[in-house]
């Protein structure tokens, strides 16, 4: 599995380039972050098992200081997830989540 890595000034955007769900838990357990990141799941159908790694993955990222941004593909999956982990609608809107606590993380 390869992904499309987008890198910006404050973070890294993940976007999977297979669907394959053994594939996908593959690829995101062997990645390591360091900076601020936004999975751009906009085309997947979710899954228990990806749901439970990002969960792990979230609070990794806030023990770290650091931003994890989801983007799902519907507003049924972000009234699911919303209380789990950061999702939003669109890539912009994960631009904008990263950049607001980074603010937050400055001033505190």
């Amino acid at each position: 599995m390869s992904w499309k890595v987008t890198e910006e000034e404050k973070f890294l955007i993940y976007k999977p380039l297979s669907l394959s769900e053994k594939e996908l838990l593959a690829a995101i357990n062997i990645l390591e972050f360091s900076e601020n990141v936004i999975f751009d799941f906009s085309d997947l159908d979710f899954f228990d098992a990806l749901v439970v790694l990002i969960v792990e993955l979230h609070e990794k990222q806030q023990k770290n200081n650091k931003s994890l941004v989801v983007v799902v593909p519907s507003k049924e999956l972000m009234h699911l997830y919303e209380d789990q982990f950061v999702v939003v609608p669109t890539i912009s809107e994960a631009r904008d989540y990263v950049f607001m606590e980074e603010l937050q993380r400055n001033f505190s």
